[in-house]
């Protein structure tokens, strides 16, 4: 009682007094609060959350492509299935022909193959989608190749069409068993009497233009076979 009765013993003394017991339950009050706060909080996690698993009809989970993925190449006609497409189109038989060129390549992005061969009359030109196995383009040349001698030209001869590839052959510095000829045309124009010769060798196509009647080259081209 003495020192309650001391603290209390001015109005200045008691004011003081009410202020700090105040402030005092005030603090007390605030930490109190804050605790539980702080403890009815849950921990969030850093760790971001899986995206969900694309699933079809049946709820089984299936892989996710991503875009610009390679196609699977088992998804393409294989060359030989090409091979026998242009073969049925062009109505003949592996045995009939002579392949020049049979390749994958891409147009467009659109993988295809690219095939070229001939027979002894016709020269072919495919190009067949290797996803589909459809036919995207097609070209067929014919050739005269069993042309007779004996046609009369400026001088009346002609030098006909073995005499021809021979000259062309020779002037690439082959034999004719070096060679696959491709083409062996006679042409007449106006008058004028010319064999268009074409061959390949070691991936090089060698064409030719020569006079039916003299035997004379008048134009040659050598490229590498694409």
């Amino acid at each position: 009682m003495i020192k309650l009765k001391s603290i209390f013993s001015t109005p200045k003394k008691a004011l003081i007094s009410v202020l700090s017991f105040t402030a005092a339950l005030t603090l007390f009050g605030f930490g109190i609060f804050v605790g539980a706060s702080t403890s009815a909080k849950e921990p969030q996690s850093s760790k971001p959350s899986n995206p969900p698993a694309i699933t079809d009809s049946m709820g089984d989970q299936k892989s996710q492509i991503l875009p610009g993925s390679p196609q699977d190449s088992s998804s393409q006609i294989s060359l030989d299935s090409a091979k026998e497409t242009a073969l049925s189109d062009a109505g003949v038989s592996s045995s009939d022909v002579t392949y020049t060129k049979a390749e994958l390549d891409y147009e467009d992005g659109v993988p295809v193959y690219e095939i070229k061969f001939f027979t002894a009359n016709c020269e072919f030109e495919y190009e067949i989608n290797a996803s589909t196995g459809a036919i995207r383009s097609q070209d067929k040349e014919w050739h005269d190749i069993h042309h007779s001698s004996g046609n009369s030209g400026s001088n009346g001869s002609d030098i006909g069409v073995d005499k021809a590839k021979s000259i062309a052959a020779g002037h690439a510095g082959f034999s004719l068993d070096d060679v696959v000829f491709s083409k062996a045309k006679f042409e007449k124009d106006r008058g004028s009497m010319t064999y268009e010769i074409e061959f390949y060798k070691d991936g090089m196509e060698y064409e030719y233009e020569i006079d039916a009647s003299t035997g004379e080259i008048l134009e040659f081209d050598t490229e590498l076979d694409d």
